[in-house]
């Protein structure tokens, strides 16, 4: 029987022992920003743990598990300025930050037993009203594990500090919604 605890998924996701490319693609951009190592050894945890509790079928939980671990691979594209930059990025440097799912497109394309993965990469900031980036995909449009994936996606980012702002507490997380205005959450998940 699989455990399908989060701390049972930690091991999972450790950069080592995986597919010489893609560990080296990772630790490529752990290099750039070391907060992105922590960040995808958390959502990628988070992910598979979702996945099974939905009974994903294993085949596509290691597409799933590459995806969350490449999903932000295309900030290797990003400069620095914007990337490390300590606070708020400004409307013309989020233009430039925006671009990294097409660029994370753009490098697992080109590497075929990567190919299956792409879908969390260049979908994860698309949002269920079609509001999101970079193709405005909306609803069941958008690819389920994409739509998986940034579930875990906003989880990390509300319960992890942030330059700007402190993690939220557990008690805020498990208000229904998480405490955003209902017209945010939904723009984002589903109006259901």
């Amino acid at each position: 029987m699989r455990q399908t605890t989060l701390a049972a998924c930690w091991g999972e996701y450790r950069f080592s022992g995986l597919p010489p490319t893609l560990e080296g693609l990772l630790q490529v951009l752990a290099l750039r920003d070391q907060d992105t190592q922590g960040h995808t050894q958390r959502v990628t945890g988070i992910t598979v743990l979702l996945a099974r509790k939905l009974s994903v079928p294993e085949s596509e939980i290691d597409l799933i598990r590459q995806g969350a671990m490449l999903h932000d691979i295309g900030k290797i594209g990003i400069p620095d300025s914007i990337l490390l930059k300590p606070g708020e990025l400004t409307p013309e440097e989020w233009v430039i930050m925006k671009k990294h799912p097409l660029y994370a497109y753009r490098i697992l394309s080109r590497i075929e037993h990567l190919k299956p993965a792409f879908e969390i990469p260049l979908y994860h900031h698309e949002k269920w009203d079609g509001s999101g980036y970079p193709t405005g995909l909306k609803g069941e449009g958008i690819p389920f594990a994409a739509r998986l994936f940034t579930f875990s996606d906003v989880f990390d980012a509300l319960t992890s500090d942030r330059p700007y702002r402190k993690a939220w507490s557990r008690g805020r997380i498990s208000k229904p919604r998480w405490g955003l205005p209902l017209t945010r959450a939904s723009r984002q998940f589903s109006n259901a």
